[in-house]
């Protein structure tokens, strides 16, 4: 345990730097009564794993993985050595490095585990739940020939196995090398060649992958969340070396909860770098109100958008700094409109939603009071299509008479209720009359729609996206200009000698 490798060290030096602990370590033995106590519980043993364990070693948060030392085929001679050598490694460079970089408190000591070391023929790792998709019905088992060292260390190829209810997948390695037991009295591993033969066999069975599976489920049960484990064969029979939780599970999906998908597509060109908070408190009002007005336009009640009000107030989400779209509340809204009643499909296509939402059906007009609230609208549409130029241009210059009273403000010299009435006037100023804005975005939806299912009727192209190709061409729509841009600066490069060799 930790305590004993603190009772070697005075009492002064236990609050030193970890230079002096280890000095203070060296100097003193471990009592040689307490290396035959460990020898008494391990009859006829030969060799010994001599692996560490910290106090905040393996935990769900901080793996700690790779950074304590620990020593294979151990022989009894040996142990006091690498038991130091184990206690010597928590107070590392590397350790203290990893301690300062994840926030953890220092020198908080380590225990030591000895274990009866097996002359494995195949061993691995395994994963209670696939720790790249955070899939929980996936287990993921990496295996090599030989001991595992090869394969944690990341020396070695391995092979590696998806195994759910259904299938186990294997991607098969070719594995030309394996850590085994050294020759001669001594102890220690080496790298030696796997046979010709071997290398491109599965290091496992069907049989020994869902023997592993059976006991990430014991376990599981066992400790109520997924675990990492390190296992090992020998003649036929499977030895678990070590378990922990899956650490970084808190950041993988639970496909139990509400499915939502988060795309930034046609709002990375407004917020392209790191979003505060402040900056998304202000958008986020700004969004919902502009969806609000939106959906007002097109025909939905009073009653029915402040019925979904909090569909309105969730259309934007900031993770990690970067804001995005909440699909699903978008396709909300659009189950809102009177057209998704009668053609639901071709309202998706033009309104750019790719991914299906189940939709309440308290959502949904009746198809009679759809085509009523179309034919009602189609009309106002009619003269705002037509009044949409010049809404359009008067839009624009309340916008620039705006920005520019706001440019020769001095706000350092505003206080606090100067300030927030500055704002109330602006947004009363802009976003209260965000109309032509939506109007516009509103037409070009539907154009687009009508654009590609022009294309597809008269298959002008084998190509799926032809419609997106021959908007490109136009240098009047300003979300083309970086294809034109990109295009000018390779011809640019090209026409260049000595830029075409930089790039």
């Amino acid at each position: 345990p930790s305590e004993t490798l603190w009772s070697l060290v005075p009492e002064a030096g236990q609050n030193g730097t970890p230079a002096d602990f280890l000095r203070l370590l060296d100097a003193r033995g471990i009592p040689g009564d307490f290396i035959t106590n460990i020898l008494s519980r391990f009859y006829g043993t030969r060799y010994f794993a001599v692996r560490s364990s910290g106090a905040d070693e393996d935990g769900a948060a901080h793996s700690f993985a790779g950074q304590f030392e620990s020593h294979l085929f151990v022989t009894a001679e040996q142990l006091e050595e690498k038991i130091k050598s184990v206690w010597r490694s928590a107070f590392s460079q590397r350790v203290q490095e990893y301690r300062r970089n994840n926030g953890l408190k220092e020198n908080t000591g380590i225990a030591v585990i000895i274990q009866e070391m097996i002359a494995a023929e195949s061993a691995g790792v395994a994963f209670g739940i696939h720790p790249t998709s955070g899939n929980p019905d996936e287990k993921m088992i990496s295996a090599v020939f030989g001991l595992g060292e090869g394969l944690v260390s990341g020396k070695l190829n391995a092979d590696h196995y998806i195994l759910n209810k259904e299938s186990v997948t294997a991607h098969i390695a070719e594995k030309t090398h394996q850590v085994v037991l050294a020759s001669g009295e001594n102890g220690g591993t080496v790298l030696s060649e796997v046979e010709k033969e071997k290398q491109n066999r599965p290091v496992l069975d069907e049989k020994q992958v869902r023997e592993i599976g059976k006991t990430l489920e014991r376990l599981y049960a066992e400790y109520g969340q997924p675990q990492d484990i390190e296992f090992a064969f020998s003649k036929g029979e499977l030895f678990l070396l070590q378990t922990r939780p899956v650490t970084g599970i808190r950041q993988q999906n639970d496909k139990k909860g509400e499915y939502i998908v988060w795309d930034n597509s046609n709002i990375i060109e407004s917020y392209p770098g790191v979003t505060t908070p402040l900056t998304f408190s202000f958008i986020t009002t700004s969004y919902e109100g502009a969806y609000r007005l939106f959906c007002s336009y097109m025909g939905v009640s009073q009653q029915v958008i402040r019925e979904n009000r909090r569909v309105f107030a969730n259309t934007l989400g900031l993770i990690n700094g970067r804001v995005y779209y909440n699909l699903k509340t978008w396709y909300h809204m659009l189950a809102m409109l009177p057209g998704y009643s009668i053609n639901a499909r071709f309202m998706e296509k033009m309104m750019g939603v790719k991914e299906r939402f189940d939709i309440p059906k308290d959502y949904r007009l009746s198809k009679a009071k759809a085509w009523l609230s179309i034919i009602r609208i189609a009309v106002n549409m009619y003269f705002r299509f037509l009044s949409l130029p010049r809404k359009r241009n008067q839009f624009m210059r309340l916008l620039k008479e705006t920005i520019t009273v706001y440019k020769h403000i001095d706000y350092e010299q505003k206080n606090a209720d100067e300030l927030m009435k500055l704002y109330l006037d602006f947004e009363r100023r802009l976003l209260n009359e965000w109309k032509a804005p939506l109007l516009n975005d509103f037409f070009t939806m539907i154009w687009f729609g009508l654009l590609q299912k022009t294309c597809e009727r008269y298959r002008i192209s084998r190509n799926p996206n032809i419609h997106n190709d021959l908007l490109c061409g136009s240098s009047d729509i300003i979300s083309t200009q970086p294809i034109h841009r990109s295009i000018a600066l390779a011809t640019a490069i090209t026409a260049d000698t000595e830029l075409r060799e930089l790039f």
